[in-house]
């Protein structure tokens, strides 16, 4: 009992430290969720819709939501995988916003905090640092990093992603791989599968991982004196046994979307979002997001790490696989705010390892306690930077670039009574049980999305909003704006409402044209006596249809966009 006591006085500055750690982290999301006021749509509630749907059906409809979860790992890009660990987090505290944003940082966020301080502590073994030291130094840099923050804010759950890379990090980092049993190398091997069916885009991480182990085996073989084939062979089996385990258990959990993925072309489909035109403006979007106060203490600590024979390997190994990561990735898409989480925990992890090695070589106390009070409160104006209220411009004006470009306030929009008057209309319209309305508009104000998925925060139209057609938003991707054809009733944007560049969005943009000049297929519907005035000083106006769309009318559609899309049968093309 002594002993258990000792052990606990021992921890208790640990323990208090990420106690403090757990309540500012929570307290912060809590401040900022709150001020929110805003109808969700999109990236922002993918993963909140579903983690309501299972926290709804989970105790009394037990086996269809495993079903529902089972299936769509199967065959949805955007699967419920991700949201289960939230389960127990969403029966406790409900299923509300605040509670999801919650949810994400207590499951995913925080541990793979503390476990990128593992891979840290481990990395640097029993040096003349304490854990405390490493610990705070780790969660300090991390948590007030505006691209943790940034997509979690956003309501993406990708930071999920980060804590299994760090186990598998940590599992990597056990042994040398010669001595990795065959449990050690399936230890891994399953986390680099859950890790793609987590969310696909992590199989860049999957794949540059076993690269890179590849290339050390490799040059570890080639480099030492007398060669030792034996064990290369031995090492390359070990290495091609992993990666068939994770490649067999990715493939028979989601056959449906192994096939697509690999019969799709990223770098088309995503060419519509596409900003950067080669490497080096991918890499200034990184540079711009992380800022050059955490860039610079990346790339100090990587030098420091490469110059330290114990840090050195991992070092090369993490900064190799980033490298192969930004190449691969750069080349099929720009990096958003959650892909990110493919590069930060390496900048991160070296920040963290250049500060601690600072302060281990600082003797003087208070000069120490100067530098740490000057960093920390460069780090808190970076972070202020990005989440503070607007009115802060000081470090925004004077140095943008050495913090962070991102900027995000807390989401809110006033035009409330108008989306609840927008639904009560349609309540009142849509009598027949066949009739549907399509939403011709794609912005931030007003698309199909949002309104279909307004119902949670006007939970008493939940089955009108339940009958909003599927919308085609961008052409390359979703194509001819088929569902249209099919509407009862119509509501369009005044101006017309894009979300990117109107020439990726001929498909909202051409349609929505003619009805708000009363030509071609809006012959076929007139305008109704309703008028919605919405945020940013834009009018929706509502048709409904009074006789069948002549065929002549869709072909014209359908030759209006060909002319945009002359090889892209699916753009212009009427009938599947």
């Amino acid at each position: 009992m002594n002993n258990i006591i000792k052990k606990v006085n021992k921890k208790k500055p640990f323990l208090f430290a990420a106690g403090g750690i757990f309540i500012l982290a929570n307290l912060f999301a809590v401040l900022f969720i709150s001020q929110e006021r805003f109808i969700y749509f999109w990236d922002f509630i993918t993963y909140w819709s579903k983690y309501v749907y299972l926290n709804e059906h989970f105790i009394g409809d037990t086996v269809n939501a495993l079903e529902t979860v089972f299936w769509s790992v199967r065959e949805d890009n955007y699967n419920y995988l991700a949201a289960c660990p939230l389960i127990p987090f969403g029966l406790l505290f409900g299923t509300s916003r605040l509670a999801y944003i919650l949810s994400v940082v207590n499951i995913y966020a925080l541990p793979a905090v503390y476990t990128l301080f593992l891979v840290h502590k481990k990395m640097v073994g029993d040096g003349k640092n304490t854990p405390l030291v490493i610990f705070l130094v780790t969660a300090g840099v991390s948590l007030l990093s505006p691209d943790l923050w940034n997509p979690i804010l956003f309501g993406f759950l990708d930071v999920g992603g980060v804590l299994l890379t760090n186990l598998i990090f940590l599992l990597y980092l056990k042994n040398p791989y010669s001595k990795q049993r065959t449990r050690d190398l399936l230890l891994i091997a399953v986390p680099v599968a859950l890790l793609v069916l987590f969310r696909r885009w992590y199989a860049f991480w999957g794949i540059s991982f076993y690269f890179v182990l590849f290339l050390e085996i490799f040059l570890t073989a080639v480099l030492t004196r007398p060669i030792d084939v034996k064990q290369l062979v031995t090492n390359l089996l070990k290495l091609v046994a992993e990666g068939l385990v994770s490649a067999v258990i990715f493939f028979a959990a989601a056959p449906t979307l192994a096939k697509r993925i690999l019969g799709t072309d990223y770098t088309d489909l995503n060419s519509a979002y596409r900003r950067s035109e080669n490497y080096f403006q991918s890499f200034e979007v990184i540079l711009q997001s992380f800022g050059l106060l955490y860039f610079s203490l990346f790339v100090l600590g990587s030098i420091a790490a490469l110059i330290n024979k114990r840090t050195r390997k991992f070092a090369m190994f993490i900064l190799v696989q980033s490298l192969v990561i930004f190449v691969l990735f750069a080349r099929t898409q720009d990096f958003d705010s959650h892909h990110r989480y493919l590069l930060l925990p390496t900048v991160l992890l070296f920040a963290s390892l250049f500060l601690v090695d600072l302060f281990g070589k600082i003797k003087n106390l208070k000069l120490s306690a100067l530098v740490g009070t000057g960093l920390a409160a460069l780090f808190v104006l970076n972070f202020l930077t990005a989440f503070g209220p607007s009115k802060i411009g000081g470090p925004r004006k004077t140095y943008p670039e050495v913090f962070t470009n991102i900027r995000h306030q807390p989401l809110v929009r006033n035009d409330f009574n108008e989306i609840e008057k927008m639904l009560t209309v349609l309540t009142q319209l849509l009598t027949d049980p066949d009739d549907k309305v399509y939403v011709l508009a794609s912005s931030d104000t007003l698309n199909g999305n949002l309104l279909n998925s307004s119902w949670m925060n006007f939970p008493q139209h939940r089955n009108i909003c339940k009958r909003v057609l599927k919308t085609s938003d961008i052409d390359i991707r979703h194509g001819f704006p088929r569902d249209l054809m099919k509407a009862s009733y119509v509501l369009v944007g005044d101006p017309i409402q894009y979300h990117m560049n109107p020439k990726n969005q001929r498909v909202v943009g051409v349609p929505a044209g003619l009805f708000l000049e009363g030509k071609g297929i809006a012959t076929s519907f007139e305008k109704l006596p309703y008028e919605f005035d919405l945020d940013s000083n834009v009018k929706i106006y509502l048709y409904k249809k009074i006789k069948p769309i002549p065929d002549a009318d869709a072909a014209a559609l359908s030759e209006m966009l060909k002319q945009y899309y002359p090889g892209r049968e699916n753009v212009y093309k009427i009938k599947e």
